[in-house]
């Protein structure tokens, strides 16, 4: 949430150039995030492709955060 706020009142000062330093490292975050998941599930359960596709559409962070902590603890995916 703090990288959010920050981010929002750091925009209008940076430059066009580091906004997409700053977007590709905030798509990164977002997207290692995602395959960590996803790696995580697929060593403890056969993941079907819904569930891959909900994981890699999702683009919120701490949801995905969440549902990290949560794989370590569930044992099905139903």
């Amino acid at each position: 949430m703090l990288l959010r706020m920050s981010f929002c009142v750091l925009l209008p000062a940076i430059t066009e150039g580091l906004f997409y330093v700053i977007e590709g490292k905030l798509e990164g975050n977002t997207e290692g995030k995602q395959e960590f998941l996803l790696t995580a599930l697929e060593s403890k359960f056969s993941v079907p492709s819904e569930i891959k596709e909900k994981i890699m559409s999702e683009t919120d962070t701490e949801k995905l955060e969440l549902w990290f902590q949560l794989s370590l603890k569930v044992s099905s995916l139903e």
